[in-house]
């Protein structure tokens, strides 16, 4: 409540398994105070089932695993599958493990741009870097996930060639 009181307007419950009670109730819980008035993602969610649990339960948006490769289809195609089916949930891809840069940001910028995710959750591909490299890469994930920069500028951000501001949003 604290969070509402204070202005926030989105709320993110996350756990590592987010099919379960405990998500549905807390879903239910802040339906019951808050209505429609706060925007909630929920997860983490691996398959379809859970996707929808989530959704039913009423998330706004659910954070979910990146496919793997299947049926011949790349990551990115295979979450587009996803993505088509959330209707109007919004998709959230989890960062996934820790890659060098140009991996991380090739992945996300397929994850948006070819998978139709609208947005990350990046984590230990953040806080397992020096801080100068998390500010860097935290920088070059905006320039991808907020302004639709190219992977080869958001690489740039992150070796510090270019900077990325939200002006260039």
């Amino acid at each position: 409540p604290a969070l509402v009181e204070a202005g926030v307007d989105v709320l993110c419950i996350d756990s590592s398994e987010g099919y379960s009670e405990w998500q549905k109730r807390t879903l239910a819980w802040i339906r019951s105070r808050y209505g429609d008035t706060v925007k909630v993602g929920a997860g983490n969610v691996v398959d379809g089932e859970g996707f929808r649990f989530l959704a039913d339960c009423g998330a706004d948006f659910v954070k979910v695993n990146p496919p793997k490769p299947e049926d011949g289809r790349t990551p990115a195609e295979a979450l587009k599958v996803a993505s088509t089916a959330a209707g109007r949930t919004g998709l959230v891809c989890a960062g996934g493990s820790t890659v060098d840069a140009e991996t991380f940001l090739t992945q996300l910028y397929d994850q948006i741009h070819v998978g139709g995710a609208d947005g990350n959750a990046t984590g230990r591909n953040i806080h397992q870097r020096s801080l100068d490299e998390a500010v860097r890469l935290t920088k070059a994930i905006s320039a991808i996930t907020l302004a639709d920069w190219a992977v080869a500028d958001a690489l740039a951000v992150f070796n510090g060639e270019k900077d990325f501001t939200l002006a260039d949003i």
